[in-house]
């Protein structure tokens, strides 16, 4: 009995000394200790995830542009829906269009979409006169022009004005091919601000229909 007792007695101080050794290990390193009281095989719950963005990031605005975000991954800008479904040309575009010796064979033609007045009162060279409106008056005059030329640029007084839209539309009723026409947005406001050359008068009045 007595060597029972003792050899639990000495099981006890082994226990206490193993665990004051582990304890005093443990608070000496500087890293990965473990911590009292802390559950290991705590497995914290799943956090919920935002929802994906589907747009990509191409109907996004930035404050202050008009051009939307660019994408992620590097992508090229996504530009603005144009306002007609027609390529345009700018100022500088159309004096090029203009000093085209394609132009003086006729296979470039410019189409003035504006009223008798405004027309006659100024138009840029060489330009066939239809009105969006009444096409019917000025088809014989312009189908010969317009059928078969390269390249047609159509133009009203710009700014709000959407004649030339119209007449753009009105070709490519009539069969002229959409690649071939382009709209000059800046129309004739631009062009006289910028001292285009000008033509008066209605040098086409012998071929007109009456």
């Amino acid at each position: 009995m007595k060597i029972i007792k003792q050899t639990g007695c000495e099981l006890l101080a082994l226990a206490v000394i193993g665990l004051v050794v582990g304890l005093s290990a443990n608070s000496l390193r500087a890293q990965g200790s473990l911590e009292l009281g802390k559950d290991y095989f705590y497995i914290p719950p799943t956090e919920k995830l935002p929802e994906p963005d589907h747009t990509n990031g191409t109907d996004k605005v930035e404050p202050g542009t008009s051009n939307p975000k660019q994408p992620e991954g590097g992508g090229e800008p996504v530009s603005e829906k144009p306002k007609y479904p027609y390529q345009t040309i700018d100022y500088a575009g159309v004096v090029a269009v203009l000093k085209d010796p394609d132009t003086q064979t006729g296979l470039n033609v410019f189409v003035d979409a504006r009223n008798d007045h405004a027309y006659e009162a100024g138009h840029i060279p060489g330009a066939v006169q239809c009105d969006p409106y009444n096409v019917p008056q000025y088809w014989d005059n312009v189908e010969p022009r317009v059928m078969g030329a390269l390249k047609v640029v159509v133009y009203c007084g710009g700014g709000d004005c959407e004649d030339s839209a119209y007449m753009c539309r009105e070709l490519v009723n009539q069969g002229v091919p959409m690649e071939a026409i382009y709209l000059y947005e800046g129309g004739w406001n631009e062009w006289d601000a910028k001292h285009g050359p000008v033509e008066t008068g209605r040098p086409d009045a012998a071929e007109e229909t009456p």
